[in-house]
Formats: structure tokens, C-alpha cells, sequence
């Protein structure tokens, strides 16, 4: 009987360490993302290690550029692109239109600095990067 209370009891403790483990860890939790959260840069970096930087500009404007000295590309330290240029616009509660095109839409949500745009049918995964627009002009490849 006493083993038995025993066992329960460190069931119990297992259980609540369980809960505590599984429950709010201080992080940040996600929202609608603003047009404001989405200016600035990004990055994507793909499952073959392919480092790709969103540039999102004040006016709605979107440049991609892909680093060709990632574990994919195997190159120098540089840029290319844009590779990829469009515009966004905020439509509201994480909504966006792309290229201004109605039927051309994405909701977004950010957690903390990760940003997760959907449409639909995959969600793209980028991570807030520091490298300024300046930075990013003056290591474009050269090649």
C-alpha cells in the first residue's frame, strides 16, 4: 500500500514536471504581423544551406538576394540579385497582397524575430538579419 501511494505520488511529480516543461517557456508569442514588423532584412536559409536575404523597403518593395559564400553555392563572400523583386502591400490583420495582384495574397505571423509568411500552400520561414541595404550594395559579386 505504501508502495503503491509512493508510485502515485511520483507519477504525480512526473506529470506536473511534465506540464511545467511543456508550458510557456518566457517566449514570445506569435500575432498578425504589421507592415512595419516586415521592413527591413531577412533570412531564409533552405534545408541544402542555400542563404537567400529579403530586403522589405519602407514603400513596399521586396528585393531578394541570394549569398553565394553559403554552404550550397560554395562561392565567394558576395551577393547576387536582386533575384527576386516585388511589392507588398498590408491589407491588414497579417494579411498582404503581392504586385498588387487581389488574387496574389499571404497572411503573416512574427514571433519574436521569426516571420512566417503563408499562402496557399507553404509557409516560408525567414529570421530577422542585421545586414543593412548599404552593407548588402557594397558586396555584390562582381562576376
Amino acid at each position: 500500500m505504501i508502495r503503491k501511494a509512493l508510485n502515485n505520488a511520483f507519477g504525480l511529480v512526473l506529470i506536473t514536471l511534465f506540464l511545467i516543461s511543456c508550458g510557456s517557456s518566457g517566449g514570445v508569442d506569435s500575432r498578425p504581423a504589421t507592415f512595419n514588423d516586415l521592413v527591413g532584412s531577412w533570412k531564409l536559409t533552405d534545408t541544402d544551406g542555400d542563404e537567400v536575404i529579403f530586403i522589405f523597403e519602407n514603400n513596399g518593395d521586396i528585393n531578394i538576394y541570394d549569398y553565394m559564400g553559403d554552404s550550397f553555392d560554395q562561392g565567394p563572400d558576395c551577393y547576387i540579385g536582386p533575384i527576386f523583386a516585388f511589392t507588398i502591400a498590408d491589407l491588414g490583420d497579417g494579411e498582404f497582397m503581392l504586385d498588387g495582384d487581389s488574387s496574389s495574397t499571404v497572411s503573416g505571423t512574427i514571433s519574436g524575430n521569426t516571420l512566417v509568411l503563408t499562402d496557399s500552400i507553404d509557409p516560408l520561414i525567414i529570421v530577422r538579419d542585421n545586414i543593412t541595404v548599404t552593407e548588402l550594395s557594397e558586396n555584390i559579386c562582381n562576376f
